[in-house]
């Protein structure tokens, strides 16, 4: 039994650390082929690029679930006796919810082309969350990702900002709309949130200057198309980051500067809402087309609630006797809306209509395990880490609230790099250190981070539109949906 008697040896003893230097481990080079298949493919779905044609006139990209279908079976194939810690229940779930996606697809009015749309989702999904696991299951492997993922995201933010000079837009350069380049922003996200944790003042301050780029991007989106969540859920993310990094520290200068930073990202998002909130009324199709699928979507369920419609199969059969539940859209705009869309523009309802309730349950049942498992890890992390749990559960959550007005599960260039923040969740139960948290600490910081955002919210109102971008030199124009 140790005992703590200094103050120096309880901080040391209490106080997690990245993992500077280890030991790299010995690779086949097979499993170095996986590897580079592996970045391979993720290069490719950061930018979508080269986009191959496989089957013409079919939007799902189909040499996308193809990649990562490749990635899969390699890192399975060649990088799964390395690992040597994969349990059976991971992989049976894996099995069924695939089965459950490929049944949907034969059993569907429109086979082929939802088939292919669930290949695509099922092939991204599990090959980003296993390869996840195969072949990041050492320090030094998920290191080498880390590194990765700066350069995906140093990228990523260099062509939405080239894209936005040339054409007033953050997306020409990167994807087919601005929500996949905000999600990207966002998932991307957990290589500075990672440097963050790591002791060298310099790889904080890149970190820093990372994530001031990546709101400046999402502040431009925001901006320029009335993305409303590229605005609202990096807030969302801050407010958890000071709850659950502050929580069990009494250092009062570094909750000052997270207070700081939170004040100015709340008069951005209040100084949005004043400005340009009106953009969005409740009649707003964009608007009105979400609201109507909580009912659309749960009768087309109840009509087909094993196996559902099937991924991207036409609804036109449910509309004909359907009619609109929510006042501020008629009839015609819904059959537009949703004979272009085809999906609920909700990654829950969209499953729930097209996959089925078995499907909808089991993967939010793994979700909820995921995240439940993830926020012990935050509160009681490992001695030694490269991705701190925080690091991992802040874009996890933003993904997540982004999904609430993005079908992320049904795009293989969001749900690869989704699920492999999934995959890097930490496996075992940390072991607890026996700190305190003092509760009166954690009322008196949840009342400054509240008040902090509400006076934010209000500052935002009474600064310039455009706020802050206009006070960097930049001009964003409104372009619209």
């Amino acid at each position: 039994m140790f005992r703590h008697d200094g103050k120096t040896e309880r901080k040391a003893l209490s106080v997690p650390g990245p993992i500077e230097k280890s030991s790299n481990p010995s690779v086949s080079h097979w499993e170095t082929v996986a590897w580079i298949v592996f970045c391979a493919t993720s290069v490719h779905l950061a930018v979508l690029e080269p986009y191959l044609v496989i089957i013409p006139g079919e939007r799902t990209k189909v040499f996308s679930g193809l990649l990562c279908g490749l990635s899969l079976v390699a890192a399975a194939v060649f990088a799964g006796k390395q690992s040597g810690r994969i349990k059976p229940l991971p992989v049976i779930i894996s099995g069924v919810l695939a089965m459950l996606v490929i049944l949907s697809g034969m059993f569907s009015q429109t086979p082929e082309p939802s088939s292919v749309r669930g290949f695509a989702a099922v092939t991204s999904a599990l090959g980003g969350f296993w390869c996840a696991r195969l072949l990041m299951y050492s320090p030094a492997r998920q290191r080498y990702y880390l590194w990765f993922s700066v350069g995906l995201l140093s990228g990523t933010l260099f062509l939405a900002l080239v894209g936005n000079m040339t054409t007033g837009m953050i997306f020409p350069l990167l994807d087919s709309h601005w929500h996949p380049v905000a999600n990207k922003v966002i998932l991307f996200s957990v290589a500075p949130l990672a440097l963050l944790f790591m002791k060298s003042a310099g790889l904080k301050a890149m970190a820093i200057c990372l994530l001031i780029l990546s709101y400046i991007v999402l502040l431009l989106g925001g901006l320029t198309s009335g993305l409303e969540s590229a605005v609202f859920i990096p807030v969302v993310m801050l407010l958890l980051a000071v709850f659950v990094w502050e929580v069990r520290s009494t250092g009062m200068r570094r909750l000052g500067v997270m207070l700081a930073v939170l004040l100015v990202m709340s008069s951005a998002l209040g100084n949005h809402l004043f400005h340009q909130g009106s953009r969005l009324e409740k009649g707003h199709i964009s608007v009105a087309y979400r609201v109507e699928n909580l009912f659309l979507s749960w009768d087309i369920a109840t009509q087909h609630p094993w196996l559902g419609n099937g991924l991207l199969a036409p609804r036109h059969e449910y509309l004909r006797d359907y009619e609109p539940k929510y006042p501020y859209i008629d009839k015609r705009f819904l059959d537009e809306w949703t004979d272009m869309l085809r999906t609920s523009e909700n990654v829950v309802l969209t499953c729930l209509a097209d996959l089925g309730f078995p499907f909808v349950i089991l993967y939010t049942g793994v979700i909820l395990t995921l995240l439940f498992m993830l926020l012990r890890a935050v509160f009681h992390p490992p001695r030694e880490y490269v991705f701190h749990p925080a690091a991992l559960l802040l874009p996890i959550v933003g993904a997540l609230l982004h999904y609430q007005v993005l079908d992320g599960m049904v795009h293989p260039q969001l749900s690869w790099f989704f699920h492999i923040l999934l995959g890097l969740v930490p496996r075992t139960l940390p072991a607890r250190d026996g700190s305190v948290i003092n509760r009166w600490s954690i009322i008196m910081k949840i009342v400054l981070i509240v008040g902090t955002f509400a006076g934010g919210l209000a500052l935002g109102g009474w600064l310039p539109e455009g706020f802050p971008l206009k006070y960097i030199g930049f001009e964003p124009v409104y372009q619209g949906f």
